[in-house]
């Protein structure tokens, strides 16, 4: 964290705001650190699902496709789990 954080403001319906304040006193924490951690837990979470979802192969498919192109395969749109993935999908 910076050593000067940047102030903001949130609105909570009475119901998380109440959620909240009863976590941070159990916990004997504040709800800002309690909503920074969360912030902090979905920034992470996200970069990982990202990374993950550009490592599909999928996006390699144009990279495939002309990897193929003469290669005499004509099953590529029954097969193509195997060819991006290497085995058929469990469905």
């Amino acid at each position: 964290m910076s050593e000067y954080p940047i102030r903001t403001q949130i609105y909570l319906s009475e119901e998380m705001y109440r959620e909240l304040k009863e976590h941070s006193e159990s916990q004997g924490s504040s709800i800002a650190q309690l909503i920074r951690e969360a912030v902090a837990a979905y920034l992470a979470r996200r970069s990982i699902d990202e990374e993950a979802y550009y490592d599909d192969p999928i996006w390699r498919l144009p990279e495939i496709g002309e990897q193929l192109v003469g290669s005499g395969l004509r099953d590529s749109a029954v097969n193509h789990d195997e060819y991006l993935y290497g085995s058929r999908r469990q469905q």
